[in-house]
């Protein structure tokens, strides 16, 4: 196996990277943590791994998810390969079994022409009118939190520290471990869900950008808003990377029409609390989280937005999503409103979405 990731570790050092201009793939991090691990664990390799951009963000989406998270340097000082719980809070141990699959789905990725994929797929959906104002980061990593296979972040860098924040510069970052470990039994398998993913990914980033333009008259600022924002945003999001393949199913499947009637029906009950302003904030938003974290199916908020989006371009094309993109989310929801008060056989929103957006009109 040494000979072998030795071989695939001279092939990464020398193949170009393939991404479109558009899309900047940064694979240093992966690139010096192969070979630190290849050349023994060398300790004056340790402070420049720690120091790689991806691993910087990384590390803080870490600590911002868990608690009592030893520092990092010290873990690379002290890892014990071989032992399952050397590291283990970094998934570095984990990198350490997989390091021949991680550097044969990088070398995948580098000779990949899916970047430019990924991008076409997302565009469609802005105004034609829109020109993304930058090229989109995609920070790779080989460590991180277990749940974090793919984010989209914001960042900024100051002399050579980088930092997430709320928002300022969009990006997306991706653990090659955990892709290699959920994303499928071959890289042919890894690299199809990978690509669904970074254009799930790809579209917020975007989107963070647009609407940071050309929302600034619709801030959300209270649960109410912030759930109708999030079934527009996290709707898309899922429908760019698994619309197609659930709307060409979406007759013949019971089980998938059964799934978007459970998440109606979840989003019906949670409505009541999420739209009540008599609870606290806590409570409403810990309600709008439950529909957002967890199994595909059951984040009740994206999967009604997909299925929202979905039916707007069935009946009415692509161009009426792109309108929703352009006017915001209490549009989106008026226009599925009026399609679903048209066609019985669609599910309806809860009540208290549309007298909500029906407030926002009448202020």
């Amino acid at each position: 196996m040494i000979k072998t990731v030795k071989f695939v570790l001279l092939i990464l050092l020398s193949t170009n990277l393939m991404a479109q201009d558009k899309l900047i793939f940064k694979t240093e991090a992966v690139d010096s943590l192969l070979l630190w691990m290849q050349n023994d664990f060398c300790k004056t390799s340790i402070p420049s791994l720690a120091n790689q951009p991806s691993t910087q963000l990384m590390r803080q989406i870490i600590e911002k998810r868990e608690q009592n998270v030893s520092e990092f340097q010290t873990v690379l000082e002290e890892f014990i390969p071989n032992d399952s719980t050397s590291g283990s809070i970094y998934l570095l141990n984990e990198a350490y079994r997989r390091q021949q699959e991680i550097a044969e789905l990088l070398i995948a990725i580098r000779e990949s022409d899916f970047s430019e994929n990924v991008y076409n797929r997302v565009v469609k959906y802005f105004p034609t009118s829109y020109i993304p104002p930058r090229s989109y980061e995609v920070f790779f990593t080989a460590l991180g939190w277990k749940w974090g296979d793919a984010m989209s972040i914001d960042y900024t860098v100051d002399n050579g520290t980088y930092s997430l924040t709320d928002s300022e510069k969009p990006a997306i970052i991706f653990n090659l471990t955990l892709v290699s470990m959920t994303y499928g039994n071959s890289v042919e398998a890894q690299m199809r869900a990978m690509e669904n993913v970074m254009a799930h990914e790809l579209f917020h980033a975007i989107f963070s950008d647009y609407t940071n333009v050309h929302w600034h008259q619709q801030a959300h600022s209270n649960p109410s808003d912030d759930v109708i924002s999030l079934m527009l945003n996290e709707g898309l999001a899922h429908y760019i990377a698994n619309g197609s393949e659930i709307a060409k199913i979406y007759e013949q499947s019971e089980n998938i029409r059964a799934n978007e009637s459970k998440a109606f029906e979840m989003l019906r009950d949670k409505a009541t609390i999420i739209f009540d302003t008599n609870h606290p904030l806590e409570i409403r938003g810990k309600a709008i989280n439950e529909g957002t974290f967890g199994p595909f199916w059951n984040k009740y908020v994206c999967i009604t937005g997909l299925f929202l989006i979905a039916h707007i371009e069935q009946h009415y094309g692509v161009e009426e999503v792109v309108e929703c993109v352009k006017n915001g989310p209490s549009y989106f929801i008026k226009r599925y409103d009026t399609l679903s008060q048209t066609n019985a056989a669609l599910p309806k929103l809860p009540h208290e979405i549309i007298d909500y957006v029906k407030l926002i009109d009448m202020n």
